[in-house]
């Protein structure tokens, strides 16, 4: 059972039961509200994952993923305010332990260089397969070399 707490524009939810500490943390953000409703139904599915918050921009994000320390987050590319490149160089500097996962409807070589760059574990289209997606997550929580698909 997950309760939720509104803060301000995001969502921190609070995991109930004794694994919940053995098990990666994700943090959400896109800007859809019905992207972010998928992947937390997709993710919740696995018990290995925990998705801890959801926030609707970088700037939100930023600060939730300050209060949660996500092992991982996963990130649309493009967002208002403060897109998802610009947040994963800024989530790399300030908190270094939680990884980032960006997703993108539009792939292009330019983006894929801009996420490496900013640090980015993985990078994939909204598109892509659900495997490549939760392989991509434990990956990036593990620390792996990064992903693309």
């Amino acid at each position: 059972m997950q309760t939720s707490t509104s803060i301000d524009s995001h969502m921190a939810f609070a995991a109930v039961g004794e694994c919940a500490s053995e098990r990666i943390r994700v943090m959400l953000v896109d800007d859809e509200r019905d992207v972010r409703i998928g992947l937390r139904m997709l993710l919740g599915l696995e018990a290995d994952l925990n998705v801890v918050g959801e926030a609707e921009d970088g700037v939100s994000a930023l600060l939730l993923a300050q209060q949660l320390m996500p092992d991982v987050v996963v990130m649309d590319v493009h967002m208002p305010l403060m897109d998802g490149i610009q947040t994963t160089r800024a989530l790399r500097a300030t908190l270094p332990a939680s990884n980032v996962v960006l997703l993108t409807l539009f792939d292009g070589e330019q983006v894929r260089s801009e996420a490496q760059s900013a640090g980015a574990r993985a990078y994939l289209t909204k598109t892509a397969a659900v495997q490549p997606l939760l392989d991509a997550v434990r990956n990036a929580a593990e620390k792996n070399v990064p992903t693309q698909a």
